[in-house]
């Protein structure tokens, strides 16, 4: 399974607003299928080069997106859009690919605690208290 989420910006110039497009590729039947769903003015998703399908709001069509994310990844788009988050902000370890990581804890900086993998010791992540520093 691969995902890729792409910010970008449609509209007029004097209003834009801000657009999310996640393309999901994965297996089905033994081939390679990418779904992609945008989100934007228009919301819509296609399966590799079929025609858009326009979202409604009835649920009808955001369920058989994510039904159809299901068959290729084995979990829903919520599901997906989550593991995809928690890699680019949470703790995800790069070196071991490893995700979620056993993480140990380390002092920084004042306020500042740094988490190390267990099997490279590489920082997967941090966090900065501002109250201990103030």
């Amino acid at each position: 399974m691969e995902v890729t989420m792409k910010t970008g910006v449609e509209g007029p110039k004097h209003d834009p607003y801000g657009t999310e497009t996640w393309t999901i590729t994965g297996e089905y039947k033994g081939a390679e299928i990418t779904l992609t769903y945008h989100q934007g003015l228009d919301e819509w998703f296609t399966i590799d080069t079929s025609s858009k399908v326009r979202v409604n709001y009835d649920g009808g069509t955001l369920k058989l997106m994510s039904e159809c994310c299901e068959k290729l990844t084995g979990k829903t788009f919520d599901e997906v859009r989550g593991i995809w988050e928690e890699k680019e902000y949470g703790m995800f370890c790069e070196t071991c690919n490893d995700f979620p990581p056993d993480v140990t804890s380390h002092k920084g900086y004042p306020g500042e605690t740094i988490y190390c993998c267990t099997k490279c010791s590489n920082p997967v992540n941090s966090f900065q208290d501002m109250s201990a520093v103030i």
